[in-house]
């Protein structure tokens, strides 16, 4: 970082502007940021974009670190289940059926299943352990490769139950504030709409992007194009066409980043609440069925003892 500041003091006591000092140092500022310092080089607001460039950076790592923190437990905790369980299946219940096999007695159905399953994962461990990862390898070079599965992915994972919802509303608040942080610079609205198609981060909603700044190159408002698409809700198309009635289409885009930002965090939170009840639940289940399926033998050998 300081080898980077000094060159940026260099080129600019050498002559050059702000945005060319940025533009000669691709790897720490990206095409977007050196536009919008151009542009406000241009329009004599470079302090006010400056300004807005610390908020929307702020507002992206802090919805990124609630993202992060809200998916991080979970996360650990399925991965903790997921041990215990192979720790349980390879090793406590091949014993355990060692010592209920000297009962003689047939055995119940939930304890011959436990046993199978655990048959099953002591065999073939090292193929259950390989597959996942090796499986996930191939197919982001399948995807890396292919446009058509990076859009079947993208647009899956919009449809997902519960997260789609959050996704879809991450992406459009992402989108929202950097269009709003470009169109009060002073950038035009389909250079815009072209930067945000590219930065979406999600390649089905970049598609709908890419319709929309059609729409809008052939004369339609920035509101109706976007409600051609139906990839903004209702109350936002509204929302935007007060804006450009009003002329401060930035401020209203601010807003609805706001709403967007407010509803995931909401919806994180909801989230979290229910996935971590919910592998409680799973860990709970799995060691119940292998204390019935243990238990059960040993209880009704014993009954017929004391019988």
């Amino acid at each position: 970082h300081r080898q980077v500041v000094t060159d940026l003091i260099d080129r600019i006591e050498t002559g050059s502007t702000l945005s060319e000092a940025l533009g000669a140092q691709p790897a720490s500022f990206d095409s977007l940021l050196v536009g919008l310092v151009r542009t406000g080089e241009v329009t004599g607001r470079l302090a006010d974009v400056l300004a807005e460039i610390v908020r929307s950076l702020k507002w992206q790592d802090e919805l990124g670190a609630r993202t992060a923190k809200a998916i991080r437990y979970p996360a650990f905790t399925a991965v903790v289940i997921l041990g215990v369980v192979c720790f349980l299946m390879a090793y406590l219940v091949p014993q355990l059926s060692l010592f209920l096999s000297g009962f003689g007695a047939e055995l119940p159905l939930q304890t011959r299943l436990l046993i199978a399953t655990s048959a099953v994962v002591s065999a073939w461990w090292p193929m259950l352990v390989a597959a996942p990862p090796v499986a996930w390898l191939v197919l982001r070079v399948a995807i890396a490769r292919s446009e058509r599965l990076r859009l079947a992915r993208d647009d899956w994972a919009l449809r997902l139950p519960l997260v789609g919802e959050v996704l879809r509303k991450s992406v459009l608040a992402r989108f929202a504030n950097t269009f709003a942080l470009m169109f009060g610079s002073g950038i035009a609205v389909l250079d815009a709409l072209a930067h945000c198609e590219k930065s979406a981060g999600n390649l089905a909603i970049s598609h709908a992007l890419g319709r929309a700044r059609t729409l809008v190159a052939q004369g339609t408002p920035v509101s109706e194009a976007f409600a051609a698409l139906e990839i903004f809700p209702s109350f936002v198309v509204r929302m935007l066409r007060v804006g450009e009635m009003t002329g401060q289409l930035d401020a209203w885009l601010r807003n609805v980043s706001y709403f967007f930002t407010r509803d995931v965090d909401e919806r994180l939170d909801h989230l979290q609440s229910m996935i971590e009840p919910a592998l409680t639940l799973v860990m709970g289940a799995v060691l119940g069925w292998v204390m019935v399926a243990v238990l059960g033998p040993v209880y009704d050998t014993i009954s017929q003892f004391g019988g």
